[in-house]
């Protein structure tokens, strides 16, 4: 019996073992059948081997599972993605956090943070977009732009870019990261009040707004779910999941307008603008000074959505394609604007 066991003992050993170098060898043929042609190839913002390996494998991981790549990887199962992110890393998974900032970043404890009024909050800086800071409260006449110097600066822990926009208000900064991590930073600083791990890359702009007699910070992320921290803490109020559609993803910024919050997400047919092109075709827009009224009418033809997936490609390269319809090689919906009118 003794005998017996030993020798299913062994057994089992030697099929983990296996299972452990196979794995390995998928994540190099995995690699070279579905990434190598651009992450190889110098395609513009695929970064090269020597990039990936730099990062750990988590944040690989995280790049396919919620991140820029979630949409090229989506196909692949769960293990063809770990064995990837650790072949092309040289690095092992761990089920530990990573990429935390060390203890001597995080600011001393002070007084409380008066997020009242926002110096600068989103994309746009106020409802009407207008991407201007007033001189009021820029503080900074144009003479003295020449004169700045760097007072601080901040990396962001196992990132290679950032892309989010930064918020300020109560003296704290806020942004968010692609490894899904969302910062609360001294403005005078750069120490770290608070971070939080989300479940998804965080690009869009962290919004600040009053809920009852706490101050939360708003924001989406790429897995679909929108959340309310406390400003001051960092500890969650409220997520929800916003979109269920696999590839679903929050890149705009979440909109606050008389106690609603406004959300824009998805990917494919399942997108809400979509959804509503089809409902109510009539669209008006404007290209510099030309402002147009006319009719969207969706393409269905497989070959003409491909002509047009074609010259996007040609002008945007893959990486971008992949990241905005949800493959390069070409699902989304594409729409044909008809019966232009002119206004004056």
């Amino acid at each position: 019996m003794q005998r017996q066991s030993y020798f299913l003992l062994v057994s089992v050993l030697v099929v983990l073992l296996s299972a452990s170098v196979l794995d390995a060898q998928d994540g190099g043929a995995i690699f070279t059948e579905r990434c190598a042609s651009c992450h190889d190839g110098g395609i513009d913002r695929a970064p090269d081997r020597s990039v990936l390996r730099d990062m750990s494998a988590e944040r690989v991981l995280a790049a396919m599972e919620t991140g820029p790549m979630i949409s090229m990887a989506s196909t692949r199962t769960a293990a063809d993605r770990r064995a990837i992110a650790e072949f092309i890393t040289g690095k092992k998974l761990s089920n530990g956090p990573s990429d935390a900032p060390p203890p001597q970043a995080y600011c001393p404890k002070g007084p409380a943070p008066d997020f009242s009024k926002a110096v600068w909050e989103g994309w746009g800086q106020n409802g009407a977009n207008t991407r201007y800071q007033d001189p009021a409260r820029a503080s900074l006449p144009a003479a003295q732009v020449p004169r700045l110097k760097v007072k601080w600066a901040f990396a962001f822990p196992g990132e290679q870019t950032s892309n989010g926009a930064i918020t300020l208000a109560g003296g704290r900064l806020f942004v968010g990261s692609p490894g899904g991590k969302v910062y609360a930073l001294s403005a005078s600083t750069g120490c770290v009040y608070w971070y939080f791990q989300a479940a998804g890359a965080v690009r869009n702009a962290v919004r600040i707004e009053r809920i009852g007699s706490t101050y939360a910070a708003i924001f989406g992320d790429n897995s679909a779910t929108a959340y309310a921290l406390d400003a001051t803490t960092g500890a969650v109020i409220w997520k929800t999941k916003v979109e269920d559609h696999a590839l679903a993803r929050l890149s705009g910024s979440i909109a606050v307008y008389q106690g609603r919050l406004y959300v824009q997400s998805g990917k494919d047919g399942k997108t809400d603008w979509y959804r509503n092109l089809i409902k109510t075709p009539a669209v008006s827009m404007r290209i510099g000074e030309l402002a147009m009224t006319g009719v969207a009418v969706p393409i269905e033809d497989l070959t003409e959505i491909t002509r047009v997936h074609e010259l996007f490609r040609q002008k945007y390269l893959r990486a971008r394609m992949a990241e905005w319809i949800g493959s390069d090689t070409g699902r989304g919906k594409v729409v044909q604007l008809g019966e232009l009118t002119q206004l004056p």
